[in-house]
């Protein structure tokens, strides 16, 4: 509960019963993707300057001054990757 700063509530209020499958039913690199932006962990620009393993915030893609969590979903040079969360979302 504390990883993810939740309250009891918050974590009485998922349905564990349905998200436990769902959650099995991934191959392992996806969880690990999954586990790794849920903990916010990815391998960002930002996150990389602030932990020393890059001198550039930027994004390698478009290369947008500040990438972060939030520009790994709206980055414009990344359709297909956006493609593919949105697929995965409307398969759940």
């Amino acid at each position: 509960l504390r990883n993810y700063h939740w309250s009891l509530d918050d974590f009485n209020n998922v349905d564990w019963k349905i998200f436990t499958p769902v959650y099995s039913k991934h191959s392992k690199k996806n969880q690990a993707w999954t586990h790794k932006n849920c903990m916010r962990k990815l391998p960002t620009g930002s996150r990389m300057n602030r932990n020393g393993g890059n001198e550039e915030t930027q994004c390698s893609s478009c290369r947008s001054a500040f990438e972060d969590d939030d520009h790994l979903f709206q980055c414009t040079s990344r359709p297909k990757f956006r493609q593919k969360i949105e697929d995965a979302l409307a398969k759940l």
